[in-house]
Order: C-alpha cells, then structure tokens, then sequence
C-alpha cells in the first residue's frame, strides 16, 4: 500500500509539456572582419635630476669667496648659478617631456549565427489529439477519488 502511495505521488510530477507555438525562422551569418586603428600614445618622460657641487675658501678679509662649482645635468634640465654677498643661489628648472609612442589596436569580428523572425503562420508542435485530452481528464479524476479514498480510509483508521 505504501508503495502505490509512492506511485501515486511520482505520477502527479510526470506529464506532458504543453504545445509551444513555433514561429518560422531564418538564420543569417555575420562574417568575421578585422579593423586595425593606428593611434599615438604620449608617454611622459620621468624628471631628471641635478647635482651641484660647490667649493668655497675665506680670504684674508675673512669673506667667503666662491673658488669653483661644478654641475651634472640631465638633458630635461636647465640651471643658472650665482653667487653674491656670501649667498649661492641655484635655480633649477624642470623641462617636461612627453613622447608620442605609436600603437595599434586590431578588433576582431567573428561569424555568429543570428536567428531572424520571418513572417509566416505561426506552427503548433505536438498538439495533444481529443482522446489525449480524455485520457488526461479521466486520470486527473480517478487520481482525485484514489487520493479522497486514502483520506478518508486514514481518518477512519484515527477515529
């Protein structure tokens, strides 16, 4: 007994898809294409450095005098020196520098199935026939009374 109940249950979960409506298609194809772009790219140069090196003496005044400098520079790098009143100022200027690199960047399109609508009449696949839908009926009732038979034969058996 408990295994038609098994059954039973397992028939409720099984039955027929209902008809899906087809429309009529037709498939077009997109060919592969290759599109190559040039482009410049700018890239800034890093900043360079600067190195001063400077050497001083006192003369018998007591007054500082400047003997000799010495300067190491980069090619983006500009400098002025001077020395006055005991002072040495050292200006030292920056040049930025951007490079135009040039770049290419190749997109690649593939073929790829495209599905497309066409107007037509609209096609019913496996559409149930009249004693299909009988048989259907009469399962779905006879499934109700077996299950109100189980019912109430359980209940009888509490009571």
């Amino acid at each position: 007994m408990k295994n038609l109940i098994i059954i039973a249950m397992l028939a409720l979960f099984a039955g027929c898809r209902t008809p899906q409506p087809v429309t009529p298609t037709k498939v077009l194809f997109e060919k592969e294409k290759t599109e190559v772009r040039h482009r410049l790219d700018s890239v800034s140069m890093p900043g360079d450095s600067a190195s001063v090196r400077a050497s001083f003496y006192c003369d018998s005044l007591n007054q500082v005098r400047l003997r000799e400098i010495d300067e190491l520079k980069g090619k983006n790098t500009s400098s002025s020196t001077s020395f006055e009143n005991g002072e040495l100022k050292v200006k030292i200027k920056f040049i930025d520098r951007i490079v135009y690199v040039p770049g290419v960047d190749s997109l690649i399109y593939r073929e790829k199935e495209v599905p497309v609508p066409v107007p037509g009449p609209v096609q019913i696949v496996n559409e149930l026939h009249w004693w299909q839908t009988a048989l259907m009926w009469v399962g779905s009732i006879a499934l109700i009374l077996i299950i109100g038979y189980l019912l109430f034969k359980f209940a009888a058996r509490r009571v």
